[in-house]
C-alpha cells in the first residue's frame, strides 16, 4: 500500500540513500551528491516541512519545503522511485507543499533542477510555476542545465 506522510527525523537515512542511489544510478551524479542531499537534509529548520511517500512500509519518495526568507519558500529533494512515478504522487506531495506555504507566511515558492528531469519541470509548469532562469552548469560531476521556477502564492 502505498501512503503519503510527514517526514521524520527517523526517516532521514532512508531519503538519504533513495535520493543518492537514484542520481547516482539513473543520471551518474558523483559522490558529490550525497553531500549535497546530506547538507540539505542538515539545513531543515524547525519551520521547514517534509513528506514521505512510503510503499510496503518502505520510503519510496520525498518532498521537502523550507523557508528561506519570511515570505520565500523553497521545494527540495523532490523524488519519487521510478516504477511509482506517473500515478498522480508527484501531484499529492505537491499539492502538500502547496497547502502548507500560506500557513508559514510563505507568497513565493521557487524550486530549481535540471532539464533531463523533464517530468518534474512538465508538473511544475502545469501546477503554475514559470521558468525565471535557464543556465548551463557543471554539477555532480555533470555538465547539466539547471532549470529555475517560481510561483507566487496567492492569500
Amino acid at each position: 500500500m502505498t501512503q503519503v506522510r510527514p517526514y521524520t527525523p527517523a526517516d532521514r537515512e532512508a531519503v538519504a540513500r533513495l535520493n543518492v542511489t537514484y542520481y547516482t544510478t539513473t543520471h551518474g551524479f558523483n559522490g558529490t551528491f550525497a553531500d549535497a542531499v546530506a547538507g540539505a537534509l542538515d539545513s531543515l529548520g524547525d519551520g521547514d516541512l517534509g513528506w514521505v511517500v512510503t510503499d510496503q512500509g518502505r520510503i519510496a519518495g520525498s518532498l521537502f519545503l523550507s523557508v528561506e526568507t519570511p515570505d520565500v519558500g523553497r521545494l527540495r529533494l523532490f523524488l519519487l522511485r521510478p516504477d511509482l512515478q506517473g500515478r498522480g504522487l508527484g501531484r499529492v506531495l505537491l499539492g502538500h507543499a502547496l497547502a502548507s506555504t500560506s500557513p508559514l507566511g510563505i507568497t513565493r515558492l521557487n524550486v530549481s533542477t535540471f532539464t533531463i528531469h523533464r517530468g518534474a519541470c512538465a508538473l511544475y509548469t502545469a501546477s503554475g510555476f514559470s521558468e525565471t532562469a535557464r543556465l548551463p552548469c557543471h554539477a555532480f560531476g555533470r555538465t547539466l542545465e539547471q532549470v529555475d521556477f517560481s510561483r507566487t502564492i496567492s492569500a
